[in-house]
């Protein structure tokens, strides 16, 4: 309530301050005393008022509580601006999918507007922009903006940056872009975009990777360069779960077959680099929930509630779950997004983050559809971090529904 607000408010050091020093705070000095209570009323219903207005908080009529909104706990979670994400309540909308509106809404936000733009660095940035495929939206290369953007674009194109000073900055950049991104994610979630929030999450994943999403996949294999990149192509290798496939005769394949002329400390350098990247085995079981919210036996009923419990097995449980990254300027570790959509309706069901060491297993809670015959859903298993490693499998839900009702009879 908005005296709880008050008496939080009393135990701050700013209540200190302004008690000894009033004046400082706009508050007359003459009768500080007699107007404090009002003053600090004054500030409290300011604060509400904006933060109502962002979509972070609700009143209460009946008791006069403050209760706080989805937004609000997505913006005190991601550490973000209350106008950031009013921003992104409004701007987020179904069917986005191109990489240069992300890179506009994230870069236009109040996160940003901080970055130093030097002495003639907006001719630097100038300069910057014609190396960028995306052209910016405005002409004002003195805009910390217009700076942040550009410097994301040189990350995917790793573009050799023009001063030492820019490599510094990108780092802030991108430290401040995945909080924002995840808080996208969110947004996007909530409001059940499924084809947005699965193009925010490869937009994540071109984050963390440092390349476009429809660059190689094979770009931050150590040593890997273009000629190579491009001859494992010309053999049918894309994606990092292909290369994979070569490990036992590694050598072989890149010395004999593709020619790429590579010493053993080389070899056994990406040899340990594609060991990291996860394997991982995805399988799902269905329930229905009955009106206690505990799952039941038997086949599914169209357009009620059921529990979807998702397995996930990691067969490299011994090695590093360190992602195999060469621009990101922090390690990290790989993580993973399970979704579960109607593609036919755009709209997502469910959406959990889970770490994977070993074992993981987690429930989501989901609707089903009002007619099983014509609408399927989709399992998505996404990487936070590697490009071209998803999976995704298609759940037909009326012969779900009959091996269910098989198995609850005993046959």
């Amino acid at each position: 309530s908005i005296k709880d607000c008050l008496d939080y408010m009393t135990w701050t050091y700013f209540f200190r301050r302004l008690t000894k020093n009033p004046s400082f705070y706009n508050l007359d000095s003459q009768n500080a005393a007699g107007m404090l209570n009002d003053y600090l009323m004054d500030l409290i219903k300011g604060c509400l008022t904006k933060l109502e207005k962002a979509k972070c908080i609700e009143f209460n009529e009946d008791d006069g509580t403050i209760i706080s909104t989805s937004y609000g706990y997505m913006c005190s979670f991601y550490y973000i601006f209350h106008e950031t994400i009013c921003r992104l309540s409004t701007d987020i909308k179904a069917g986005m999918k191109n990489p240069g509106q992300f890179i506009s809404m994230l870069t236009e936000n109040k996160e940003f507007a901080g970055l130093p733009v030097r002495h003639n660095e907006d001719v630097l940035n100038e300069a910057l922009a014609v190396m960028c495929p995306i052209k910016v939206h405005t002409k004002d290369y003195g805009c910390p903006h217009v700076k942040s953007n550009l410097l994301l674009q040189a990350h995917f194109s790793r573009v050799p940056l023009p001063i030492t000073d820019y490599i510094t900055d990108t780092k802030s950049v991108l430290d401040q872009a995945v909080r924002v991104v995840q808080c996208m994610i969110d947004v996007s979630a909530h409001k059940g975009y499924l084809d947005t929030t699965l193009n925010l999450l490869s937009f994540q994943q071109m984050i963390i990777q440092g390349s476009w999403h429809n660059d190689s996949a094979l770009k931050n294999v150590p040593f890997f360069s273009d000629k190579i990149i491009q001859r494992c192509a010309e053999r049918g290798i894309f994606h990092l779960c292909q290369l994979q496939t070569k490990l036992k005769n590694l050598s072989h394949f890149l010395n004999k077959e593709i020619k790429a002329g590579l010493s053993e400390e080389e070899l056994k350098m990406i040899y340990s680099a594609l060991a990291r990247v996860p394997i991982v085995n995805l399988n799902y079981y269905i329930q229905n929930v009955n009106s206690m919210g505990d799952p039941t036996d038997g086949a599914l009923d169209e357009g009620s509630e059921a529990i979807m419990t998702v397995s996930l097995e990691r067969k490299q449980a011994k090695t590093s779950k360190a992602v195999v990254i060469k621009s990101f300027p922090k390690p990290k570790d790989a993580g993973w997004f399970i979704l579960v959509g109607n593609p036919i309706e755009n709209e997502l069901l469910a959406l959990k983050r889970t770490p994977l060491n070993k074992f993981a297993k987690r429930e989501l809670q989901l609707l089903l559809p009002d007619d099983f015959k014509d609408q399927k859903l989709k399992l998505y298993l996404i990487s936070d971090a590697y490009i071209g490693i998803d999976q995704t499998i298609e759940i037909d839900l009326r012969k779900v529904s009959v091996i269910l009702e098989q198995i609850a009879s005993g046959q």
